[in-house]
């Protein structure tokens, strides 16, 4: 069962500009009034599971409307500017769950131990809300060296796909780790820790990558796991 959550009126908020195309990354703290709601709700109910085609290293738990509402609220009241919503916007949630990751570092695939994008479109935005706390790692943003790309725009992916290819196909393959910082290929241009009740807004197309540290351990139970709630939110006008 449910329990309906509330922001809270003691949140703060603080924008950060990201690398060289200053890329805002958006931190809220202490989000709920009651994320403890969120907690019960991963304990219990119906189990975590992986999805198909999903290139999520762990499982995940659908959340209800009344959570992804407000962060479609956050978005839409709060700041709006920063991400370029115009007054006759809408949100629309593509994706909202918590998530859990769980698999172990030499079961990932190649795509899962590099820094990804989620959509090649500005108008989606990306949250990862921690329910967890900063010893299993937050969120890192970064740059790929032969390209120099930080996000990864329409116009930008019949460069960059076939350029990571190459690297990944070549004898020099990284192999299977989960990402840490700087590599051969990508070079971290920020981050945002994980804390307790912190959310983060950013738009999908960047370059990033969960900082998973698997020596914190990979449980599958949410009171112990690396737990957070995650949401992909389309921003339309008409």
């Amino acid at each position: 069962m449910f329990e309906s959550v509330s922001l809270s009126s003691d949140m703060t908020i603080e924008v950060l500009s990201i690398g060289r195309e200053h890329q805002p990354v958006v931190v809220l703290d202490q989000v709920l009034a009651n994320p403890e709601n969120l907690l019960s709700f991963a304990a219990g109910g119906d189990a975590f599971s992986a999805t198909p085609n999903d290139y999520y290293p762990g499982v995940r738990k659908e959340l209800p409307k009344q959570y992804s509402d407000l962060l479609c609220q956050l978005i839409l009241e709060k700041f709006p500017e920063i991400f370029g919503v115009s007054s006759d916007s809408q949100a629309r949630v593509n994706l909202c769950a918590l998530s859990m990751a769980t698999t172990p570092a030499e079961d990932l695939r190649p795509i899962q131990s590099l820094p990804h994008f989620d959509t090649c479109h500005n108008s989606q935005l990306a949250v990862v809300h921690y329910l967890c706390s900063e010893s299993h790692g937050g969120t890192s943003f970064f740059r790929h060296r032969n390209t120099g790309f930080e996000a990864i725009t329409e116009g930008r992916i019949q460069r960059y796909a076939p350029a990571l290819k190459a690297e990944v196909m070549g004898t020099r393959f990284l192999g299977q780790q989960y990402v840490n910082g700087d590599n051969e290929w990508f070079e971290r241009t920020g981050g945002v820790g994980a804390k307790f009740n912190r959310a983060i807004f950013y738009r999908g197309n960047m370059l990033h990558s969960g900082d998973v540290r698997p020596e914190m351990g990979l449980s599958p139970e949410p009171e112990a796991g690396r737990l957070t709630a995650n949401a992909f939110i389309q921003l339309e006008s008409f």
